[in-house]
């Protein structure tokens, strides 16, 4: 996408197929390389894979509510204030037992996007301020 905007729907729905799969791989398409969100995300799910675990029925809906970025088609950065909406979850076993289920939230962050390859990933995700 040439807008980092049009961006975070793809980037949300892969992310959250990552941790539904435990396919750390995934990863690569939604964060930066060697970015904290790309850390962060990758000790999560590499806990999830090394016990067998997936994340199941996990989605995020992301609207953007503010942001600013480099005009232009050359843009390389850009932050945005968004809402997240991460739905209610079930962790589950390689045999398909619950373990634990995580409630569904709402809540706003900024997310740092850089463009990398021709493509908006994301870097960090801050408080909203």
């Amino acid at each position: 996408a040439r807008d980092p905007e049009d961006a975070l729907p793809a980037l949300a729905e892969l992310r959250s197929r990552a941790f539904s799969t435990a396919d750390a791989a995934l990863l690569d398409d939604v964060n930066a390389p060697g970015s904290e969100a790309l850390q962060a995300d990758r000790e999560q799910i590499g806990r999830l894979a090394a016990e067998g675990h997936v994340l199941s029925g996990l989605a995020t809906q992301v609207s953007v509510l503010d942001g600013s970025e480099t005009a232009g088609e050359a843009a390389a950065t850009a932050e945005l204030l968004v809402r997240m909406q991460v739905s209610g979850y079930t962790q589950v076993d390689g045999a398909g037992a619950v373990l634990r289920s995580g409630q569904a939230q709402h809540q706003e962050v900024r997310l740092v996007l850089v463009r990398n390859g021709g493509f908006w990933r994301i870097s960090r995700i801050l408080a909203p301020q």
